[in-house]
C-alpha cells in the first residue's frame, strides 16, 4: 500500500515538474495593454517615443510628472510643455481650470487620446467620433491600410503615412470655430485629426489618434518621422511627459486628488493651506 502511494506521489511530483518547466520555458505571449507609458516596452507602451524626445532635446529638458498637476512642483512655472498620451484625457473640472490657466499665460499642451471628458472638450468646444466601434480599439490585427498626413504642405508627405486602419477611425466631428483653431493634420477621409487652439498666450495641440506614438508604431521609420513631426509643433523649451494620467495608473491615484475632485472637500483643503 505505501508503495503504491510513493508510487502515486512521484508521478504527480514528475507531472508538476514537468508543466512548471514547460510554463518557464515557452514564450511569453506579448501584452496589448494599452499602457502609452515612457516605461512600457510593450507594443503599445510609449519608450521608444520618450526615448526619441530625449534626444532631440537633450541635456535634461525631458522630465517626467507623476503626481496630480495641482501637485506638481514647478506648477506654477508657465514656460514649458506639457505631453499627455492615453486612450482618453480625463482631467476634473479643478484640474482642467489649472492645466487652461497655465496655458492662457504661455505654457503649450500636446494630448493624444481619442476621447476628452465633457468639461475639457466643453471649455475648448471639441467632440470626436470614431467611425466604427469594433475598429477603435487601436488592435492590430486589421490589415487594411490607410493613411495619415500634416496639412501644412511643407510637412505632407505623399500619399501619406501609412497605418493601420483601426489605429485612425477617430477623428474631431465638432471644432468651435470661434476659437483660434488651426487644422494640422487630416485622416484618409480627410476629416480632422491633429488641431492646434491658441488659448490665451499658449498653445493646445490635439491629436485623435494615440496609438500612432506607441511602440509598436514609432520603432518604423515612417512612424517615427510622423509621431516627431507632430510632436515637433512644441517650442523647444523644458517639457512634462506625463505618467499619473493613464488608465494603468489610476490605481495609485492620490487620497488628496479625491478630496480636490469634490467640491466642499476641495474648499476645506484650500482653506486649510492658507
Amino acid at each position: 500500500m505505501f508503495q503504491r502511494e510513493r508510487t502515486y506521489y512521484f508521478i504527480l511530483g514528475a507531472l508538476l515538474f514537468t508543466f512548471i518547466t514547460v510554463e518557464l520555458l515557452q514564450p511569453k505571449p506579448l501584452d496589448w495593454t494599452e499602457s502609452f507609458s515612457a516605461e512600457d516596452h510593450i507594443p503599445y507602451g510609449g519608450f521608444l517615443i520618450h526615448e526619441l524626445l530625449n534626444e532631440v532635446y537633450p541635456n535634461g529638458s525631458i522630465s517626467i510628472n507623476r503626481s496630480p498637476i495641482f501637485e506638481y512642483s514647478d506648477t506654477a512655472e508657465v514656460s514649458k510643455n506639457w505631453i499627455f498620451m492615453n486612450k482618453s484625457f480625463g482631467l476634473d473640472p479643478f484640474e482642467t481650470e489649472i492645466l487652461l490657466s497655465r496655458v492662457e499665460q504661455g505654457a503649450s499642451v500636446f494630448i493624444a487620446a481619442r476621447t476628452y471628458n465633457q468639461f475639457f472638450a466643453d471649455s475648448l468646444g471639441i467632440r470626436t467620433h470614431m467611425n466604427n466601434p469594433f475598429l477603435g480599439s487601436g488592435s492590430i490585427l486589421d490589415e487594411d491600410t490607410t493613411f495619415v498626413n500634416f496639412a501644412n504642405p511643407s510637412l505632407t508627405k505623399d500619399k501619406g503615412y501609412p497605418y493601420y486602419r483601426s489605429t485612425t477611425e477617430t477623428y474631431f466631428s465638432d471644432i468651435d470655430s470661434t476659437l483660434g483653431v488651426s487644422l494640422l493634420g487630416i485622416n484618409d477621409d480627410e476629416n480632422p485629426n491633429f488641431i492646434k487652439i491658441i488659448f490665451g498666450d499658449g498653445r493646445i495641440y490635439l491629436h485623435t489618434n494615440p496609438s500612432l506614438f506607441t511602440n509598436y508604431f514609432v520603432r518604423d521609420r515612417s512612424g517615427a518621422d510622423y509621431a516627431l513631426t507632430a510632436l515637433s509643433y512644441l517650442p523647444e523649451r523644458r517639457t512634462i511627459w506625463d505618467e499619473y494620467y493613464k488608465d494603468v495608473r489610476s490605481a495609485g491615484s492620490s487620497i488628496v486628488r479625491y478630496v480636490v475632485a469634490e467640491k466642499y472637500l476641495r474648499w476645506a483643503w484650500i482653506i486649510s493651506l492658507t
